[in-house]
């Protein structure tokens, strides 16, 4: 795990707690109030969680988004060479805004009248956030100390003959 920069840290922590807080209250809906006059059972609050609320797709973009920044941050830390390590992340760099206006399009779209925002939305939208600055930054690796960017200078040329 030396090998990460601060970036691969951030992509790291950023995408395990976005899959983390699906498990997380993202809505609460109110029951609707009863008529004038009605005398009877209120229901509580209905609470539901990323999983239950943001339907099959979302969640299934939020853990493919989730699952190729744990593979950039595997290949990273192993050392592989940037042929291995920069498709992964390029693609992470375009997945992952299309992946946060895409739930941040969905939560804004489920809210409304009596539903409201909970803790796992802003959570899950804050991770997401992190986990965009991430593979954008990660994308920056100026390191040289991977073997596949050393390079030995080559030798020097020739003097030009005197005339």
């Amino acid at each position: 795990m030396g090998r990460l920069r601060p970036a691969d840290w951030l992509v790291l922590w950023s995408a395990l707690f976005a899959a983390a807080s699906l498990s997380i209250y993202w809505f609460r809906t109110a029951p609707a109030p009863l008529p004038r006059g009605w005398v009877g059972y209120a229901p509580s609050d209905t609470y539901s969680t990323g999983w239950d609320a943001l339907g099959w797709g979302t969640v299934a973009l939020i853990l493919l988004t989730t699952a190729l920044a744990l593979v950039l941050v595997v290949l990273v830390a192993a050392g592989a060479r940037d042929a291995a390590n920069l498709p992964p992340g390029v693609f992470l760099a375009a997945l992952s805004p299309l992946t946060l206006l895409i739930v941040l399009f969905v939560t804004v779209v489920k809210v409304g009248g009596l539903t409201s925002l909970e803790t796992g939305a802003w959570a899950g939208l804050a991770a997401l956030l992190a986990l965009t600055v991430g593979a954008w930054l990660s994308l920056r690796d100026e390191r040289t100390d991977q073997p596949s960017r050393q390079v030995t200078p080559p030798a020097p040329r020739p003097a030009p003959p005197a005339s």
